[in-house]
This record gives structure tokens, C-alpha cells and sequence, in this order.
């Protein structure tokens, strides 16, 4: 009976002690100051730091790990795909970053869909096709052409599209990502939210927030694709 009373105890003070933290987490993460960075910001130091960021966090996805299992090339290719993709986000969309720049989000407007040469030349793609054999890059291009084809079918409205987010692997599950996530749920043209992910990890985490699966498609027997939306608060509460 001892033994059970203290056991009962001991988890009355670990459920306290978790709310104390949940409650403290929530104080620091409302003191953090978000940054919003765009064109203006695009240099050369932002560009390696948020490329290098976004790398690291992705190293460990499971469809990374498929089409390139070998750690040295995942790694270049890694850095080199994300920093294209960062600095699309600076010259074309709106990058949202943490004071202390170790968490990063990045949207593209859908009015900013369409990159031309010039921006894909200054966001360094030949770097990227440098660093992708044959067989990945056609992989890639498969995937690009099914995202596509969803992306367009489920929102030809006006919407964010998020590109990338992603935290510094030593900060994440503190509730980084969230906070930085929801920066944008009520944004000043009010326009819903658009975003594609190929894990169930990734897909509740986005459910969590109020995205909703509009469609799917298998990439491989062990991975789908999954086109999420989220709406407008006011179309939420509504």
C-alpha cells in the first residue's frame, strides 16, 4: 500500500512538474521576437546559415534516406537542394526566422509561383544539379510533376505555400516549429495556408494545426505524398 501511495505521489509530481514546464516553454517561446526577412536580407552570410540550418534538420527524413542512403552525398545534396530553396525564399516569398536564427520558415506567395531564369540562376541551381545524379534527379523531377499536379488541383486560389520549415536539431521538440508555424495562421491578406509532406510524423504535426489532407499519392511501397490546406481562422470558426 506504501509503495503504491508513493508511486501515486511520484506521478502526481511528474505530471506538476511536466505543466510547470509546458507553462514555462510557452513564457519563453512568447518572449522570442520573430523576424520577417525578404529580399533585402539576402546575403551571403544569412544564405549559408539558413541553408546549413535547413540541411541539418532534413538529414534525417525518411524519404531522403531512400533516395540517397549514402550519408556524404545525402549531405551535399542536402545543402545544396535547401539553399536553393532559401534563397528562392528571399528573393520571391517571406522568410520567418527567430531572434536568435536557429529555427527558419519559408513561404512563397502563390502570385510568386513562377521563377524566372534569372531568379534560379542567382539561386544557384547549377550548384544543385551539380550535386544530383541521374537517377535522383529523375526521381525528383517524378516527384515535382505529382506535387505539382496536386498543388494546383486543390488550391488555384490565392494562398501561402510553405516551402520549408525547419528547427536547429538541438532546439527541436521545445515547440520551436509550432510557435514559428502559427506566425502566419493570421496573415494580413488572410489567405489560407498550403503545404505537401511525405511522413505521418510531419502530417499529424500539421494536423495538430489545423491543416486538413485534401489529397494523397503513394510515392514508393513505404512512402505518400500528403497535400495539406488550412484555412483562415475566420473560415475556421465560421
Amino acid at each position: 500500500m506504501v509503495f503504491i501511495i508513493e508511486i501515486s505521489l511520484g506521478k502526481c509530481w511528474y505530471q506538476q512538474q511536466t505543466n510547470n514546464w509546458g507553462v514555462i516553454k510557452i513564457r519563453l517561446l512568447q518572449k522570442l521576437r520573430i523576424k520577417r526577412l525578404h529580399q533585402k536580407h539576402l546575403n551571403e552570410h544569412n544564405i549559408k546559415h539558413f541553408s546549413k540550418l535547413v540541411s541539418s534538420a532534413w538529414k534525417e527524413d525518411p524519404l531522403i534516406q531512400a533516395l540517397i542512403p549514402k550519408a556524404k552525398e545525402r549531405r551535399q545534396f542536402l545543402y545544396a537542394y535547401k539553399k536553393f530553396l532559401v534563397t528562392l525564399g528571399f528573393l520571391k516569398g517571406e522568410i520567418y526566422t527567430t531572434e536568435d536564427h536557429k529555427s527558419i520558415a519559408v513561404w512563397y506567395p502563390s502570385t510568386a509561383s513562377n521563377f524566372d531564369l534569372k531568379d534560379l540562376i542567382k539561386a544557384d541551381i547549377g550548384e544543385m544539379i551539380r550535386n544530383t545524379n541521374l537517377v535522383l534527379l529523375l526521381k525528383l523531377l517524378k516527384m515535382n510533376r505529382l506535387t505539382g499536379k496536386m498543388h494546383k488541383k486543390h488550391a488555384p486560389f490565392p494562398h501561402w505555400y510553405l516551402s520549408q520549415i525547419a528547427v536547429e536539431p538541438q532546439t527541436q521538440n521545445t515547440g520551436m516549429g509550432s510557435f514559428l508555424l502559427q506566425q502566419k495562421f493570421r496573415n494580413k491578406e488572410n489567405w489560407p495556408l498550403y503545404c505537401d509532406v511525405s511522413n505521418e510524423r510531419a502530417r499529424k504535426f500539421y494536423e495538430k494545426h489545423g491543416f486538413k489532407v485534401v489529397d494523397s499519392t503513394v510515392l514508393d511501397k513505404k512512402h505518400v505524398l500528403y497535400a495539406m490546406i488550412r484555412y483562415p481562422e475566420s473560415d475556421l470558426n465560421s
